[in-house]
């Protein structure tokens, strides 16, 4: 089985396989999952500083590693050593697939790593980078796992800030909404970023901006608010405005019936003309009486 095969099982980092090549040798086991091969040719390519090995990997980069290895014993004892540091994959099963998830860790380990031109070697994605730059860390294991207990337990921290964006789960207009908000009023902060497509989309830019919690707390009662008018708009679509004198009589009534039901007046309005034309109780015996006294 080559690099080439060994990459199908790429999904799953801890996924192995046996080899008995020259390089699982080297290594000191036959059992060799992608994340180690993929650490180690990271690791030789930093280290020989010889450009031998050019990212991506390729099928023959076994070959190319076990070579580099056979012709330095001290780095494949220096190798054997760091290999040592490696966590289990265990540590890194609270992270998932989220693209928000993912952002936030990459963002956390860029903070107290500095990992920022690591990232820009490393042909990986998602929780495979992750697992990568924690692996490449030049710290003894226990620190790693310090670390990744830290992260375990800020994420779950940041979860429950992120309810404030419960709101907009129900509803993808509300995220098209949120999209027009930034662009009308921050176009600067824009830049080379795409409409929101999901939630994710969205809690991951306002992030990378850096926006105050006054800010993101301003922004969402502004979204409620446009909501709330544009479906009350929309539910005002099929009616017509009428404008009519009334007496003061009638006018004090009004005042009267909406302070004792807590209703506008045209709602007040509206629900006496529909029960009127439902049920007729009062209008006829009122033109009935006006009619009468027209005959007198």
């Amino acid at each position: 089985i080559n690099l080439k095969n060994l990459m199908m099982y790429s999904k799953d980092l801890s996924m192995a396989v046996r080899l008995t090549d020259r390089l699982s040798a080297l290594i000191g086991d036959t059992k060799v999952n992608f994340r180690v091969v993929n650490w180690l040719w990271y690791w030789l390519h930093w280290h020989t500083g010889q450009g031998q090995l050019c990212p991506p990997p390729d099928s023959q980069s076994r070959e190319k590693m076990a070579k580099l290895l056979d012709d330095d014993p001290n780095l494949a004892d220096k190798m054997r050593a760091e290999l040592s540091h490696l966590v289990s994959s265990q540590a890194f099963s609270w992270i998932h697939d989220s693209q928000r998830q993912i952002s936030w860790v990459l963002e956390q380990l860029e903070m107290q790593l500095g990992t920022a031109n690591l990232y820009a070697s490393l042909h990986m994605h998602d929780k495979e980078k992750i697992v990568a730059i924690v692996d490449l860390w030049q710290t003894p294991r226990e620190q790693k796992l310090v670390l990744l207990k830290s992260l375990k337990n800020k994420w779950a921290m940041q979860r429950l800030l992120d309810k404030k964006y419960s709101w907009f789960e129900d509803d993808n207009e509300k995220i098209v909404s949120a999209w027009e908000f930034f662009l009308k009023n921050h176009p600067s902060d824009i830049g080379y970023q795409q409409p929101f497509s999901s939630l994710d989309d969205m809690i991951i830019f306002i992030d990378r901006r850096k926006y105050s919690a006054d800010f993101v707390e301003l922004f969402i009662t502004k979204e409620k608010k446009k909501w709330a008018q544009k479906k009350y708009r929309k539910s005002q679509g099929a009616k017509t405005q009428f404008n009519f004198l009334l007496s003061e009589k009638a006018k004090n009534n009004l005042n009267t019936l909406m302070t004792l039901n807590e209703l506008s007046g045209a709602k007040v309005v509206e629900l006496l003309i529909n029960q009127e034309a439902e049920k007729s109780q009062y209008l006829p015996a009122v033109m009935r009486s006006i009619r009468k006294l027209d005959e007198l």
